[in-house]
C-alpha cells in the first residue's frame, strides 16, 4: 500500500508529539497555558504530612515527577526549611528533631536549634516503636541514634536488625548468630546459632519473641524468652508438628493477645503425580460437574502452592491447629482465642447454585470447636469482631439490619431495632439502598456507632440502654450525611470526637466536634464549599484530621475546585491557619465547577458537575464533552489533577483547551442500565443547551471507560444527539459477554445477571432483555462517529466486545476506529501508550467539535507493515473526510 508522503518516521518522542498537538490546538489560551506533557511532569502536589506530639512543628512533602522536596516548619511561622530530593520524615517522641531521607543520605534536623546533621551514603532508616531511637543503615554498618540525647551506637556486619517492642533494645544477626542489645545499659547478649528468615514478632508484654528460622534445610519457628536480662530459647516449632502436605512459610509469625497463641502461615506442598500414559499434555477437559471452571482451576494450581494458610501453635499445650484449608479461610485477623472462618465457595455461581452458598462460623481455638453464631445463608454477612472478642457483628443484606452476637452469653440482639429514624431511604442509584452501616466500637466496647442515612446512633451492644441519636437528628433535618472522622476505638464515652458532614444538595463539607455520650450532642463546626475529609468521598480523597499528640491542635487538608489541596491548622474547625501554599494551576487556564440539578427523562431529579475554563466568556459558543461512570457528583469540590489518559477523560486537559465537560450522576437501580444512562445524559444535554446559549448544541460529545464505555456504546445506538463519541474497553454484546471469561478465568455471567449490568435473568430465559440492552443489536441506528480503545490483554472486559461493535459498524460503513495497544490491560500503564492515546483522543474530538484538520490515522489509517515507524499523527490538510 502506498503511504502518503507527509507521513513521517516517529519513535513516540513526547516532545515531538506535543509540539504537534500544541500547535494543532486551534483554541489555545493566550494569557494562560494549556496543559502538555511537560506541565504534567512538573505538577506539584501535597504528599504525606505529620504534626509533632507537642503540636509545634509540621512536616510535609512536595511531590512532582521531576523531584520531591520536604518542608519542615513551626506552627507559629518563625521557622521554615525546605530540603530538595527528600521524603519520608518521622518526628522524635519528644518533638525535638525530625529524621528523613535526603538525596543519597539520611538527615536528622534539630527543630529547636535549626541544625542539620547528615549521614552521607546512608541507604535508609527505621525508627523504634515509640520514636526514641533511629537505626541508620549503611553498606557496612548500622548506626543506632538516640533521638533524645543524640548518643550513637555502631553495629558492624549486621545482616538483620529490628527494634524491640519495648523500644529500649534491639535485635539483630551477626554471622548467623542472633543477638539482643540493651540500648539503655549498652549490654549485648548473643543467642544460639540462628538463620533468621523473617522479621521478629513480639508478645504483647514484650517478654517473648518469635521468628522463622532454618534447621537442616527445613523451615522452623524459634521462640525466645527474656529472663532477668538474659535471653533463653524456649521453643521450636518443626515441620513434624504440621498436617501432612504443608510446610512453614517464610512469612512472619505473630503472637495473639494471649501469649499462649502463636499464629503462623503455612504453604502447601506441590502434589507428586504419578505419570500415566497420555497422548498429549495440551488438553483441558471442561466437565459439567466441575465445581470450578477449567480456566479457574489452572490458576488455582499456582495459588494452592503460593497461597498462605494460617495456623496457630498453642504453646502451653504444645498443640497445633490449622485454621485455614483449601475449603475454608479466615475473614478476621487472628488476635486471640476466637476467629471467624468462612467456607470457600465458587462465589460466581452462588447466586444460582445453592451448593455454593457461603457461610461463616465462629471458631473457639482453645476448645477446637466451631460455633454457629449466624444463619447459614448467603443472605447474612460477617461484619466485625470486637477487639476484646466479646461480640461479633453480622448483617442481614436484605433488610440491612445489623445484629450483635455476645460470645459468652450466646445472646443475639438487633442493634438497629431501636433506631427510630425513618426507613424510606432513597435508592441513590445503587442496586440496593443503604439503610444502616457500622461506624465502630468505643474504646471500652460499651457502645457502638451505627449510621442511618444521615445521623449517628450510639447503641449498647448488650441492649441495656436505649439507642440514642448522637447527632440529635441534625443530619436528617439539614439533609447532611454525617460520619465519623476519627477512629472510634481510640475514644471512650464522654470523650470529644470528630464527625464529618456532607450536605447532599450542594456537596459542602465540614468537620464537627461532638461529645461521645448517651446524651444528645451539639455539633461544633461548619460546612463550606470545600473538601476537608469525608470517608470514601471519591478515589484518593483526603485523610482524616491528625491531632498533635496531647495538644488540641489538628492538622488537615483543605481544597476546592479552584484551590489546590493545602495544609491547615485548627482548634475549633471554624478558624483555620494555612501552612502550605500549593497553587500549581495559577499559570494555566484552570477549571471551575458548578453543581447542576435537573429532571431526567424518567422524571427523577438528577445531579452533575459542569466544568468550565477559567477564561470562560459567555459571549462565545463552547463544545461540550459528557464524561460519566456511575455516581460522581461528590467530586464537585475536588481539586482535579491534570494527566495523560489511561482510558478515560482528563478534565483539566480538555477544559484548559476551551472545552466544557459535564459529569452527570448515573443511577443504576433498573435492569435497563443503558436506558438509565441515556435518560440522564440526553436530559442533561437538553437542559444545558436550553438554559445556556454558550453551549454549542451541535458540538456535543460522549466519553466513557469500562462501564462508562458501555454507556457510551448504548447512547450512540439510541440517540443521534452527539457529534462524536469515544468509548474505552466498553461492553457491547451482553449475549456473548454472558458466556465470556474475565477477572482471572472467572465466568462473567454473574456480572450480567447480578452485578453491575444487573439484568436479573439468563439470556435463554429473557433473550429480549439481552438484545434490547446490548448496543450491538441496535448498531444500524448508530450515526455518531465512534472511536474505540480496547486492548488484547484486557481480562476485565474482553476485547471481543469492542471488535464485535467495530466489525458491525465497519460492515455498515459507519465511521468507527479501534485503537488497540499491545501488552496493555483494562487501563493503559505504559507512559508512551498513555501519551499516544491522549493525543489521538484529543485529535478525534478536535476534528468533530472544533473543525480542526483530521490526522492521517483518521483519514487514511496506518497499515500494519509500518507499525512502530509511522504514527499517522500529522494533520491532513487535503480536506479529506474521515
Amino acid at each position: 500500500m502506498k503511504i502518503a508522503s507527509c507521513y513521517y518516521k516517529v519513535q513516540y518522542n513526547p516532545i515531538v508529539l506535543f509540539i504537534i498537538l500544541f500547535f494543532a490546538c486551534s483554541n489555545a489560551v493566550a494569557q494562560k497555558l494549556v496543559f502538555d506533557y511537560e506541565s504534567i511532569k512538573s505538577w506539584q502536589t501535597l504528599g504525606q504530612y505529620d504534626i509533632s506530639n507537642n503540636g509545634r512543628y509540621i512536616w510535609y512533602e512536595n511531590l512532582s515527577a521531576v523531584g520531591d522536596s520536604l518542608i519542615i516548619l513551626s506552627r507559629d511561622g518563625t521557622s521554615r526549611r525546605a530540603f530538595d530530593d527528600s521524603r519520608g520524615a518521622v518526628f522524635s517522641i519528644d518533638s525535638r528533631c525530625v529524621i528523613f531521607r535526603h538525596a543519597k543520605s539520611v538527615s536528622v534536623f534539630d527543630l529547636e536549634r535549626n541544625k542539620l546533621h547528615g549521614y552521607q551514603n546512608a541507604k535508609s532508616f527505621i525508627c523504634s516503636p515509640q520514636k526514641k531511637w533511629a537505626a541508620i543503615f549503611f553498606d557496612t554498618c548500622i548506626i543506632v541514634k538516640n533521638l533524645i540525647n543524640y548518643k550513637e551506637q555502631i553495629f558492624k556486619k549486621v545482616s538483620r536488625f529490628q527494634f524491640d517492642i519495648n523500644d529500649d533494645a534491639c535485635w539483630g544477626q551477626i554471622n548467623d548468630s542472633l543477638f539482643y542489645f540493651n540500648l539503655k545499659n549498652e549490654s549485648k547478649t548473643f543467642c544460639s546459632y540462628e538463620v533468621i528468615q523473617s522479621d521478629i514478632s513480639f508478645s504483647e508484654k514484650g517478654d517473648l519473641v518469635a521468628f522463622n528460622s532454618k534447621l537442616a534445610d527445613s523451615n522452623i519457628v524459634s521462640i525466645y524468652k527474656k529472663v532477668n536480662g538474659r535471653i533463653e530459647k524456649c521453643g521450636i516449632i518443626k515441620i513434624a508438628n504440621f498436617a501432612n502436605g504443608y510446610y512453614i512459610s517464610d512469612e512472619k509469625p505473630w503472637f495473639g493477645n494471649d501469649d499462649n497463641f502463636l499464629f503462623l502461615k503455612l504453604r502447601r506442598r506441590k502434589n507428586e503425580i504419578i505419570n500415566q500414559k497420555i497422548f498429549t499434555d495440551r488438553l483441558n477437559i471442561w466437565h459439567y460437574k466441575d465445581r470450578w471452571l477449567q480456566s479457574q482451576q489452572l490458576l488455582h494450581l499456582n495459588e494452592e502452592t503460593s497461597q498462605s494458610y494460617i495456623g496457630v501453635w498453642l504453646r502451653k499445650e504444645k498443640r497445633f491447629i490449622q485454621l485455614e484449608h483449601l475449603d475454608s479461610t479466615l475473614v478476621n485477623y487472628p488476635r486471640g482465642n476466637y476467629v471467624v472462618k468462612r467456607r470457600i465457595t465458587n462465589e460466581d455461581d452462588a447466586y444460582w447454585n445453592n451448593e455454593e452458598t457461603s457461610y461463616c462460623r465462629l471458631f473457639d481455638i482453645s476448645r477446637n470447636k466451631e460455633i454457629r453464631f449466624m444463619p447459614d445463608s448467603s443472605r447474612y454477612g460477617y461484619w466485625d469482631m470486637s477487639r476484646s472478642e466479646k461480640y461479633v457483628l453480622y448483617m442481614d443484606t436484605i433488610t440491612q439490619h445489623i445484629y450483635c452476637y455476645e460470645i459468652n452469653s450466646k445472646n443475639t440482639i438487633d442493634l438497629t431495632e431501636g433506631i427510630s429514624s425513618r426507613r424510606d431511604f432513597r435508592d441513590m442509584g445503587l442496586r440496593r439502598p443503604i439503610q444502616f452501616d457500622f461506624g465502630g466500637w468505643t474504646k471500652d466496647e460499651n457502645a457502638v456507632i451505627i449510621y442511618d442515612r444521615y445521623d449517628l446512633w450510639l447503641v449498647d451492644p448488650k441492649g441495656n440502654n436505649k439507642a440514642v441519636c448522637l447527632t440529635d437528628g441534625w443530619g436528617t433535618e439539614q439533609k447532611v450525611v454525617l460520619r465519623l472522622a476519627c477512629k472510634l476505638e481510640n475514644f471512650s464515652l464522654n470523650d470529644s470526637i470528630l464527625i464529618s458532614g456532607l450536605k447532599e444538595s450542594n456537596k459542602w463539607n465540614g468537620i464537627f466536634k461532638a461529645k461521645l455520650s448517651w446524651n444528645k450532642s451539639k455539633l461544633n463546626g461548619e460546612l463550606g464549599p470545600y473538601v476537608y475529609y469525608f470517608p470514601a468521598l471519591y478515589f484518593g480523597s483526603p485523610m482524616p484530621p491528625i491531632k498533635g499528640g496531647n495538644s488540641n491542635i489538628f492538622l488537615l487538608q483543605k481544597q476546592s475546585d479552584t484551590l489546590a489541596s493545602n495544609l491547615f491548622l485548627t482548634q475549633d474547625f471554624h478558624f483555620f491557619k494555612q501552612l502550605s501554599f500549593f497553587s500549581p494551576q495559577k499559570t494555566y487556564n484552570w477549571v471551575t465547577s458548578k453543581l447542576i440539578q435537573w429532571t431526567a427523562l424518567d422524571g427523577s431529579n438528577r445531579m452533575g458537575i459542569l466544568y468550565k475554563p477559567e477564561n470562560f466568556d459567555s459571549t462565545k459558543k463552547y463544545p461540550i464533552i459528557f464524561n460519566y461512570y456511575e455516581l460522581r457528583s461528590n467530586e464537585c469540590f475536588k481539586f482535579l489533577r491534570p494527566g495523560l489518559s489511561v482510558g478515560g477523560l482528563n478534565i483539566p486537559w480538555y477544559v484548559s483547551r476551551g472545552y466544557l465537560v459535564f459529569v452527570p450522576d448515573i443511577w443504576g437501580h433498573s435492569i435497563y442500565r443503558g436506558e438509565s444512562a441515556l435518560s440522564s445524559i440526553v436530559s442533561a444535554a437538553n437542559y444545558l443547551t436550553a438554559k445556556y446559549n454558550w453551549i454549542d448544541a451541535k458540538k456535543m460529545a460522549l466519553q466513557g471507560h469500562s462501564f462508562g464505555g458501555f454507556e457510551t456504546n448504548y447512547i450512540v445506538s439510541h440517540s443521534d444527539l452527539f457529534a462524536a463519541a469515544q468509548a474505552s474497553a466498553g461492553p457491547s454484546d451482553f449475549i456473548s459477554g454472558f458466556g465470556a471469561i474475565g477477572f482471572g478465568g472467572r465466568s462473567l455471567a454473574n456480572l450480567h445477571e447480578e452485578g453491575q449490568l444487573n439484568l436479573r435473568a439468563t439470556p435463554w430465559d429473557r433473550p429480549d432483555i439481552y438484545v434490547e440492552t446490548s448496543p450491538l443489536f441496535n448498531v444500524k441506528k448508530i450515526s455518531t462517529p465512534l472511536l474505540l480503545m480496547h486492548n488484547t490483554q484486557d481480562f476485565s472486559v474482553p476485547i471481543a466486545q469492542s471488535i464485535e461493535l467495530y466489525m458491525a459498524m465497519r460492515r455498515l460503513k459507519k465511521r468507527v476506529w479501534l485503537l488497540e495497544y499491545d501488552q496493555e490491560e483494562h487501563t493503559l500503564s505504559n507512559i508512551d501508550n498513555m501519551l499516544d492515546f491522549t493525543i489521538r483522543q484529543q485529535q478525534f474530538f478536535d476534528y468533530y467539535l472544533k473543525q480542526s484538520f483530521p490526522p492521517y490515522w483518521m483519514t487514511t489509517g496506518v497499515p500494519a507493515n509500518v507499525k512502530g515507524y509511522i504514527s499517522g499523527l500529522d494533520l491532513d490538510s487535503s480536506k479529506a473526510q474521515p
